[in-house]
């Protein structure tokens, strides 16, 4: 359950609700509003402070396009996943592969047992992307454990399908798999972007019209998608490539 406010207070306030909703894990955003004044270590305490006083686990969620532009740099990562056994883990929506890999180096390893998770709904700090474009190239060749991604709103079957062919090519060292998972890696990466360009009321947009959403508009300030942009992205190529490669599945 997404977490995040602009002060630790109300951050904290926001958890324990989301333990009282039952939620196993509050994932966390940094205080956009005071990104003009929140040097890395001002960041990694409101982090400490927040994840010392929720009832459950919290996720870093780093996105510097929904934060005012902050953006946590590896180590400050990598020191809140020793400092702190209630961080099960981050999603890095930043787009970073490089801050992904140095993460994992610090913390998929035999040495970083020795500083072990708090809960037993999360026992190991987990490293995420948050887009779908370089998802295999992050599992099958690194440590990451995968992603979570608003183009698995759209996609679904196929993203599951690219998680499975990385990991195979990983622990198989399956070549075959590796040719398969680069391939629709391809066509991932071009859906998504088309996607990302849609935005949000895009996305609502095609799961209203394609996918039975029950509404296809979005909450102010943001602005409906109107039918010309609709029309476009239909014809997109491809949307239209990865399209057929799900209906497949």
């Amino acid at each position: 359950m997404d977490s995040g406010a602009n002060n630790t207070r109300d951050t904290i306030t926001l958890c324990k609700k989301a333990a009282e909703s039952g939620a196993d894990v509050a994932i966390v955003i940094a205080p956009g509003y005071y990104s003009f004044g929140l040097p890395q270590p001002a960041l990694k305490q409101f982090f400490l402070d927040v994840a010392s006083a929720s009832p459950i686990p919290i996720m870093i969620y780093n996105f510097p396009a929904a934060s005012g532009g902050i953006d946590l740099d590896s180590q400050t990562i990598s020191e809140l996943a020793r400092e702190s056994p209630n961080i099960c883990g981050v999603k890095l929506t930043c787009g970073a592969v490089g801050k992904l890999t140095r993460i994992t180096a610090a913390t998929a390893t035999e040495e970083f047992k020795q500083y072990p998770r708090k809960s037993k709904v999360a026992p190991e700090f987990v490293t995420l992307g948050g887009f779908a474009d370089f998802l295999a190239p992050t599992v099958a060749g690194g440590r990451a454990h995968g992603a979570i991604m608003g183009l698995g709103n759209i996609y679904p079957k196929s993203l599951v399908h690219l998680l499975e062919l990385s990991l195979s090519a990983k622990e198989t060292e399956s070549f075959a798999d590796l040719r398969k998972a680069i391939e629709l890696q391809d066509l991932v990466a071009g859906a998504d972007d088309s996607f990302a360009k849609a935005g949000i009321s895009g996305t609502k947009w095609w799961l209203n019209k394609h996918e039975g959403y029950t509404n296809g508009r979005v909450r102010r300030p943001l602005l409906d998608f109107s039918a010309e942009k609709g029309a476009a992205l239909e014809k997109d190529e491809a949307v239209l490539k990865l399209m057929k490669v799900e209906k497949s599945l």
